[in-house]
């Protein structure tokens, strides 16, 4: 259950803002769409297009929509082969200008830079992610199914080790010099690290083992060692599905019980920080 339950290596907000663009989706009865960014392991090199985890992702996820009256539309924009420059500066290019929610996935990118140049350049794709239109929640992964760094030393949080130290910017342990969790806080900014959750739950289970998250490609001339596999896209996207769909039954017990005078114009009007208070 520590696995898969409150997986988010950072939800600074405890996913308010996320929740905010389900309610509005819920009672605008309008799609909800998640588009993600990255590099070739979000693009799913090595795999076919339809076994990268942003698809089954959304096709966990749809039925689970389709229940509260409104579609999913997921977004693949990942590029093999890129760096955090030019990328992180064309975010709409690549993710469109009407997500709710909008991805960062390049932590092979990572170990090439320094801790406060990594956190500079993953803020500038926040930066220009939170002020288009749509205004989307943004959310930094790492995708790599890897327990190499297993070990019963290993923690789960908050070590000069962990790549996602670098990203979001904890690079000094005495300050918070640059913590980019903290100062997006209110855009909603969280992120969520499956490398982190194998090395620290999944050490002793032969599912998560580096043969099979990154074994059985089909489709392609050339197998690369550093890309998942199949079975690394499906752990990735169950992940995220359950993580997120917790968020939404939070987001869904809001409007439970609600008084029967406030109708869906009343709804429509309401700042959600009110809705939990109409009941």
């Amino acid at each position: 259950q520590g696995f898969f339950i409150n997986g988010w290596y950072d939800l600074e907000d405890q996913g308010e803002r996320f929740q905010d663009k389900i309610l509005d989706a819920i009672i605008n009865q309008r799609n909800f769409t998640f588009s993600f960014t990255g590099i070739s392991n979000t693009a799913g090199h090595d795999n076919l297009f339809s076994q990268s985890y942003p698809v089954v992702f959304g096709e966990i996820m749809g039925p689970i929509f389709s229940s509260a009256g409104i579609n999913i539309n997921t977004r693949n924009g990942a590029m093999g082969n890129t760096d955090f420059y030019p990328y992180s500066w064309c975010v709409e290019d690549h993710a469109g200008s009407n997500a709710d929610v909008i991805s960062w996935e390049m932590s092979m990118q990572v170990p090439d830079h320094q801790c406060n140049d990594t956190a500079s350049m993953v803020e500038s794709w926040v930066r220009m992610a939170v002020k288009l239109p749509s205004q989307p929640v943004p959310v930094l992964l790492n995708c790599r199914p890897s327990n190499a760094k297993c070990s019963p030393q290993y923690q789960w949080k908050y070590h000069s080790h962990n790549i996602f130290e670098k990203v979001i910017g904890r690079c000094d342990k005495t300050s918070n010099a640059h913590e980019i969790s903290l100062w997006y806080k209110e855009y909603g900014l969280h992120s969520l690290s499956l490398e982190d959750l194998i090395n620290h739950f999944g050490c002793d289970e032969p599912l998560f083992d580096q043969s099979k998250m990154y074994g059985g490609k089909v489709g392609t001339p050339s197998i690369k060692s550093w890309h998942p596999g199949p079975d690394g896209h499906l752990l990735m996207a169950e992940v995220m599905a359950t993580n997120y769909a917790e968020l939404i039954k939070k987001a869904v017990k809001k409007l439970e019980g609600i008084k029967n005078d406030v109708t869906l114009d009343d709804l429509k009007d309401m700042n959600f920080r009110e809705i939990a208070l109409k009941k």
